[in-house]
């Protein structure tokens, strides 16, 4: 069985003063996750516009 690991997504957000805040940095587990984190960790996010992951999947050789 696999072990999950953390991988690189960039996050778009907005925040409380509705500014746009484009590629945010998060390590994490998946796509919702990455999402969970940035409304956890950043009090001024309202909500998430974009998601999506640094690296493509990729496929073992």
């Amino acid at each position: 069985m696999l072990k999950p690991y953390l991988k690189p997504y960039l996050i778009g957000y907005v925040n409380e003063h509705y500014e746009d805040v484009d590629d945010q940095l998060v390590f994490a587990y998946d796509e919702a996750h990455a999402t969970k984190i940035v409304l956890e960790t950043f009090q001024d996010a309202k909500f998430v516009f974009q998601s999506r992951p640094v690296i493509e999947n990729q496929t073992a050789a």
